[in-house]
């Protein structure tokens, strides 16, 4: 295949995709300790040293588990009931079975076992898409990676189901899985159960790689695994931890004092675990050696659920309240009560975090900076800061730029096709630039090739430190192309589109966003997010015309 004819298909792909506006949700922490490694961090979540803790939403009913968020909304499972919070609208579903754990979320479905059976619901709507009925009890949550969902029973099956509801394997662990949860890395599921066995088993087909256990005492129940960097970090019930590597070589162990429920969270080169009394050890990662230990308030019950936010390890406890440690020192930064008891983990987005209570309120976190209107919410004062800055220089550049590239294809022509192609671009681009804290600017650029395609664009762009930007685009494109498109899914979903295409004009895009008052943006205007297409007119009219050479080419 030619370079030209490859470069067509690519560009045709590429401007379907962006027709039929397929674009995957923005993932922040989209099931169980953020899966579907469960390191139980949000690595680019910073500035929790100072937050403000209130009520986000109440659906009721006991949330034992944390909420997942990602860039649609907050999906969180209380009692029987999915509930879901988001811009586009707010649903419930009743299951009918009690949920012990976190809906794991993709772009287009939340996948959440209750009772005996494994749900899958749209995540526009709630509705049921498949279930699929497991042989017992799921006390744990569900892992989703790429497009397979991970389960595992109080007898001891481990299973996986495609996302469109067919089973692909069961694996017998021959012991209980209890609350832990599967975690995923590469081509190996990792689960432990309560006789204190880790489990590693092939995601293709699941079949074992190999088992191992922490130490030779008294069989103790695991947590849910920890997977980074080639190691597998477990707890189990009497607080020994280790470190194995993926092929099964045991590195550490060390020891928490007191009972360990929860699994570990990464931060930095420490693992930090928490016992029930609320003991809490930074372990490093290398050796196991101690980097600190710190106390938090607790009941003894359940002890605290730990999660990281980049500079700050966010505690959920089980005396009612949210609090922050230091990943330095482990000392403590804040601490917040909450209507309810138990506190489950904290699940860190880039702006606001969640966590869920016995009492059936989910609890946003929110930064200080970020304090705000959150998703499905709604409400609060936008608030606009416009210092007053007087500065006043003043700077004139006319650059003048004349390029001229002429390129020969040396494909072997038909005798009607000439592959000579001579494009012409003068670029004169006149800045003036005047500030008070004002700058105006002005760029004109006429951009003419002798594919027939000539666009002329033209911005001004005002600033007064509100961030309000102001473009106005014109593309006049002079090809007329119709396109017509079949898709057909292996899952029997069968979908044509025809797109014909004259003149495209784009006009008038508008972004406010304030920040100030930490409240979500608003954008009004074309813009380019995981709910639409993702893609422009122009990749649609450079495919056209790709598409149009490799016809003269056949």
């Amino acid at each position: 295949m030619s370079r030209l004819r490859h470069v067509a298909v690519v560009a045709l792909a590429v401007a379907l995709i962006g027709a039929m506006g397929v674009a995957p949700a923005v993932a922040q922490w989209p099931g169980h300790a953020s899966g579907p490694n469960n390191d139980g961090a949000n690595h680019d979540a910073t500035g929790y040293g100072d937050v403000e803790v209130g009520t986000y939403a109440t659906p009721g009913g006991d949330i034992a588990s944390e909420p997942a968020v990602t860039g649609d909304g907050v999906f969180v499972a209380a009692n029987d009931t999915v509930a879901a919070y988001t811009d586009d609208g707010n649903w419930t579903t009743d299951l009918g079975a009690t949920i012990y754990g976190t809906p794991a979320v993709t772009d287009s479905r939340a996948v959440v076992a209750a009772g005996s059976t494994l749900y899958a619901l749209d995540t526009d709507t709630g509705a049921t898409v498949w279930s699929a009925t497991l042989d017992d009890t799921v006390a744990g949550s569900v892992t989703v990676n790429d497009t397979t969902a991970y389960v595992g029973t109080q007898s001891g099956t481990l299973a996986a189901y495609s996302l469109v509801g067919q089973e692909r394997w069961t694996y017998d662990a021959g012991a209980s899985f209890g609350t832990t949860t599967p975690s995923v890395a590469g081509d190996t599921v990792y689960a432990g159960t309560a006789d204190g066995t880790l489990h590693a088993v092939a995601t293709a087909d699941g079949t074992q790689r190999w088992t191992t256990t922490i130490t030779g005492d008294s069989p103790a129940r695991l947590t849910t695994p920890v997977v980074d960097d080639g190691t597998v970090y477990v707890a189990d019930s009497g607080g020994s931890v280790g470190a194995v590597s993926t092929d099964g070589t045991q590195q550490w162990t060390a020891t928490v004092d007191g009972t360990v429920a929860w699994e570990p969270v990464l931060n930095g080169d420490n693992v930090v675990v928490a016992a029930t009394d609320g003991t809490t050890k930074a372990l490093v990662t290398a050796d196991g050696s101690t980097a600190w230990t710190t106390s938090v308030p607790a009941a003894g019950t359940i002890g605290p659920q730990l999660s990281s936010a980049g500079d700050t390890i966010l505690v959920g406890t089980d005396n009612g309240s949210v609090l922050g440690l230091s990943p330095d020192d482990g000392t403590q930064q804040w601490e917040n009560t909450v209507d309810g008891t138990l506190v489950t983990a904290v699940a860190v987005s880039s702006g606001t975090s969640y966590a869920g209570t016995d009492t059936g309120v989910v609890v946003s976190v929110s930064r200080v900076s970020n304090a705000g209107p959150v998703p499905g919410i709604g409400g609060g004062d936008e608030e606009t800061e416009t210092p007053t800055e007087t500065a006043t220089p003043t700077e004139t550049a006319t650059p003048t730029q004349t390029d001229a590239d002429t390129e020969a294809d040396d494909d072997t022509p038909t005798a009607t096709e000439t592959p000579d192609r001579t494009d012409t671009d003068t670029q004169t681009p006149t800045r003036t630039e005047t500030a008070t804290q004002t700058a105006t600017q002005t760029t004109t650029t006429t951009d003419t090739v002798t594919a027939t395609d000539t666009a002329t664009r033209t911005a001004t762009a005002t600033d007064a430190n509100t961030d309000t930007d102001t473009a106005i685009d014109t593309a006049t494109t002079t090809d007329t192309a119709t396109r017509t498109a079949t898709a057909t899914d292996a899952n029997t979903d069968t979908a044509t589109a025809t797109d014909t295409t004259t003149t495209a004009s784009e006009n008038e895009s508008t972004d406010t966003a304030d920040n100030g008052g930490g409240g979500q943006p608003t954008t009004t205007g074309a813009t380019t997010s995981g709910e639409g297409p993702g893609f422009g007119t122009l990749v649609a009219v450079v495919a056209l015309l790709a598409v149009a050479v490799l016809a003269r080419r056949r």
